[in-house]
C-alpha cells in the first residue's frame, strides 16, 4: 500500500472500532432499561484495582501523568464482577478525561453500615449544577463550546443503569469548592 492508502485504511479500522463500541454500548443501555441484562452476584472481595484498570485506560492515565491513590478497605461486598470492573472502567475513564495533567484521582472503598461505598474523585473541572440534573440521560452532553465534547454521553448513563441493576444508583458530586468531582455508589456487603 502506499502512504496515502495505508492512513486511509488506518482512519476507516479506527472509525469502524468508534462505531462497533458505539453499537455496544447502545446495546448495554437498552438491554439494561429493558432489564434484558442477567447479573451473576458474586462476592467480590476487593484490594486493589489496578489490576482491573483496562489497558486504554492506564494509557490515557499515563499520557496525562496522573498518579492513582488507592485507599481500599478489604471487605467483602455483593455484585456481578463482570458489570463491576465495566462500571469502574467507565467511571475511571470520565475521571481521567476530565482531570487536569500531573494530578491524582483517589480511590477508596470503606464499610459504611451494611454497605461497601466505592468512590473515584478527580481533580479536574466541576460539573454544573445543571449538567448535574441531566448527565445520567443517554447522550447528554454538557458542550463547551472552545474545547468540544468528548464521548457520546453514554458512560455515566450505562455505569447508572448497571447500578439500578444491582439496586443502588451512581451519585456524582462536586466537592472540595468546586476543584474536584466524586462518583460514589453503595454495594450491599456479604457480612
Amino acid at each position: 500500500l502506499t502512504d496515502d492508502q495505508k492512513l486511509y485504511v488506518d482512519r476507516t479500522i479506527k472509525s469502524s472500532n468508534k462505531l462497533r463500541q458505539i453499537i455496544e454500548d447502545v446495546l448495554i443501555l437498552v438491554r439494561a432499561e429493558l432489564n434484558q441484562i442477567h447479573l451473576d452476584p458474586q462476592a467480590v472481595i476487593l484490594t486493589s484495582i489496578e489490576n482491573l484498570i483496562k489497558p486504554k485506560n492506564q494509557k490515557a492515565k499515563n499520557k496525562k501523568h496522573l498518579i492513582l491513590v488507592e485507599n481500599i478497605d478489604a471487605l467483602e461486598f455483593k455484585a456481578d464482577k463482570r458489570l463491576f470492573e465495566q462500571i469502574l472502567n467507565r467511571i475511571l475513564n470520565n475521571a481521567i478525561k476530565h482531570s487536569i495533567e500531573n494530578s491524582t484521582i483517589e480511590v477508596k472503598g470503606s464499610k459504611i453500615g451494611n454497605f461497601y461505598e466505592f468512590k473515584i474523585i478527580n481533580i479536574g473541572d466541576t460539573i454544573s449544577e445543571t449538567a448535574l440534573k441531566k448527565i445520567f440521560q443517554p447522550f447528554y452532553l454538557d458542550e463547551n463550546i472552545m474545547n468540544h465534547s468528548v464521548g457520546l454521553g453514554l458512560g455515566l448513563s450505562i455505569c447508572d443503569k448497571l447500578l439500578k441493576l444491582h439496586g443502588t444508583s451512581l451519585n456524582i458530586r462536586n466537592i472540595d469548592n468546586g476543584v474536584q468531582v466524586a462518583f460514589y455508589f453503595p454495594l450491599m456487603t456479604t457480612q
